[in-house]
């Protein structure tokens, strides 16, 4: 696993960011959804870093066009946990919230929770 730059907006409406070098990350909303899927009303949009804005080639395959707010969700970022779906964090904070972040639920869509809630986690990696 090698280090890549993410960087990391401070959340509470805030555009001022930070970038750290990591091996392992929590995925942002940009990363997964389209970005005319204007995932900005949970988060603000977050790039990649190493060599591209936005959208990891995986998540366009896996994703496609369903918006970040679909009802139906996308059962292709469905992860389960003792054979039940389950929430995941993302790095993004919410926009509105000042104690929340993103994070898929378990229907495959994106979501929100206050920091403090019991929610997993299945990070980012590059080889």
């Amino acid at each position: 696993i090698k280090a890549v730059n993410k960087t990391y907006y401070l959340g509470n409406k805030s555009a001022e960011t930070r970038t750290k070098s990591d091996k392992l990350w929590l995925l942002a909303c940009s990363e997964i959804w389209p970005k005319n899927s204007d995932s900005t009303r949970y988060a603000i949009a977050m790039g990649d870093e190493t060599g591209g804005k936005g959208q990891y080639l995986l998540y366009k395959t896996l994703v496609g066009t369903t918006a970040y707010n679909d009802s139906n969700g996308n059962s292709n970022l469905v992860k389960k946990l003792n054979n039940s779906s389950c929430n995941w964090w993302l790095r993004s904070p919410n926009y509105s919230l000042s104690n929340a972040f993103c994070n898929v639920s378990s229907r495959g869509n994106c979501s929100d929770f206050d920091a403090r809630s019991n929610v997993g986690v299945a990070p980012g990696f590059c080889i």
